[in-house]
């Protein structure tokens, strides 16, 4: 079967085109290396160890199905038809370019995640980068309260790092920011 025909035959039928996939070859090895004895019992013991790890060894055909797998999930997770239903939620992203190493300026950004928050400053110049950061926990009721407690610690927080860092802006400057919240699946 061609490359072309076992991708459009993970596409019709993802579930059945994986089978077993496999990525675990070197522990295979290395398991079978430790029974070196020819007793029966230790014979026996290989060829168990043997037959579970080839459930993880993964060639070229399987990485293949594999990935085309995932792609007509991402795919179904993108489309306005079929995003209910998939099993992967996507968001379309609006990311125009990848980074060249020639990005240069300075960027704040803020992750909230479900029990922590990250306020990041970011200077960039060519490939080095500058980084200062804090990590502040967040409460219960604060992640079950209203937007405007978030927003309002979110700026505290923000605030308290510039104050730490000694990060100073003229008045009315900006700074591009990178707000990063999780996407939840309510």
């Amino acid at each position: 079967m061609s490359r072309k025909q076992r991708r459009e035959q993970a596409r019709k039928d993802p579930a059945t085109a994986i089978g077993t996939v496999s990525i675990f070859t070197d522990v295979l090895n290395s398991i079978t290396s430790l029974f070196t004895s020819d007793t029966p019992e230790l014979a026996s013991n290989r060829r168990k160890i043997e037959r579970i790890c080839r459930c993880f060894v993964l060639n070229n055909e399987k990485l293949e199905q594999v990935m085309s797998v995932l792609e007509k999930c991402m795919d179904e997770g993108l489309s306005k038809e079929a995003g209910d239903q998939s099993t992967l939620k996507m968001l379309p992203t609006y990311v125009r370019a990848v980074p060249n190493g020639e990005e240069s300026g300075e960027f704040l950004a803020l992750d909230l995640g479900g029990t922590h928050f990250r306020v990041l400053f970011i200077k960039l110049n060519g490939r080095e980068a500058e980084m200062t950061g804090k990590v502040y926990h967040v409460p219960e009721s604060l992640r079950t309260g209203s937007g405007t407690n978030v927003l309002c610690a979110l700026v505290a927080s923000y605030r308290s790092l510039a104050l730490a860092a000694n990060l100073t802006y003229p008045a009315h400057s900006c700074r591009p920011l990178n707000p990063l919240f999780p996407f939840f699946n309510v």
